[in-house]
């Protein structure tokens, strides 16, 4: 362990080496030494012995930085499953935005929200990418977790146990397999639904028939039923008769002897074409409007057997998907 003002004086040949010397193994051993060099030197490194830190000065030459002590680039936690707690050397005085630690969890998981707390400031809250509580397993025992500190809380980097720091709580997504993975959980009431894709209205669910009602290719019986109420025939009346006429031209013998020709019905007047009622020619031939409702009427169907009828549903080529959410 050796330091030196690396300020070569003028000697002896010998001497001069000797000191070249020195300041080498000095510039070797990183200035190594309980306290800090008498004459230091802009972004010069010196190892303290005391504390086991490696301090590198700043460029202006007026402070020393402390990157991290000699215990490499974990932090080893001694608190609790939710409370992890690091004691760096030296020991930190302030948070600040952008500080970040490679923290070597303690054996237990995580149970919930969790907490870091630095040297002896207050405990800072653990958070996910989108600022939610982590959930159980995302830290795992015993193992290295990468935690930054962005002014309000430390945030989780990277994959943790429940899986992508990126996917926030009640997330929904389908998923191509039977079960639901690790820390999702599956709706259960999802089942023989369409899915339909929807501009305006993402997370909604509309309807309430299922678009499967039975297995494909089966027969579906809709049940016995007939189409009628009443048996027999309707004869029609009247009144229930369309508006219509009839012409009537009879061809007799004339009262006056030996006169032939169109008469009446009643026959007494050989005037050509007469009306129903025999009371006057008619000139342009055609007759007066009869009598008749026009009104409307139904027709009974004669009975039918009890019968059903079936279907048959497509079997459209298919994926079976389920839908979860995330814990």
């Amino acid at each position: 362990m050796s330091q030196h003002d690396f300020d070569i004086a003028n000697a002896s040949g010998a001497t001069v080496r000797s000191d070249i010397n020195a300041a080498l193994v000095a510039l070797a051993e990183l200035s190594t030494g309980a306290s800090a060099p008498a004459t230091t030197k802009a972004n010069m490194f010196w190892f303290d012995t005391t504390n086991g830190v490696l301090n590198k000065r700043n460029n202006a030459n007026t402070a020393w930085i402390t990157p991290r002590d000699e215990t490499g680039i974990h932090q080893v936690d001694t608190g609790t499953a939710d409370a992890m707690v690091i004691t760096p050397s030296p020991a930190y005085t302030a948070y600040a935005a952008g500080q970040h630690f490679l923290v070597k969890k303690a054996a237990s998981n995580n149970t919930g929200a969790a907490t870091l707390k630095v040297s002896a400031l207050t405990p800072i809250a653990v958070k996910d990418h989108f600022g939610n509580d982590l959930t159980a397993g995302d830290l795992q025992g015993s193992e290295a977790h990468h935690v930054v500190y962005n002014g309000t809380n430390f945030v989780l980097m990277g994959f943790v146990a429940s899986g992508f720091a990126g996917f926030p709580a009640a997330t929904a997504m389908l998923f191509y397999q039977a079960a639901a993975p690790i820390y999702w959980t599956k709706d259960a009431t999802a089942t023989d639904q369409l899915v339909v894709l929807k501009e305006d209205s993402g997370g909604t669910t509309a309807g309430t028939l299922s678009p499967i009602t039975g297995t494909p290719e089966t027969t579906e019986d809709a049940g016995a039923h007939d189409h009628s109420a009443a048996t027999g025939l309707t004869a029609i009346n009247t009144a229930q008769l369309a508006a219509h006429r009839h012409k009537l031209q009879t061809l007799a013998t004339g009262v006056a002897a030996g006169a032939v020709g169109w008469h009446d019905n009643a026959g007494t007047s050989p005037m050509g074409v007469h009306d129903l009622d025999g009371t006057g020619p008619v000139a342009d031939d055609t007759e007066p409007a009869d009598t008749g409702s026009g009104s409307t009427h139904s027709h009974t169907i004669n009975n039918e057997v009890a019968h059903a009828h079936s279907f048959g549903l497509l079997d459209f080529k298919r994926r079976h998907v389920i839908l979860a959410t995330k814990d």
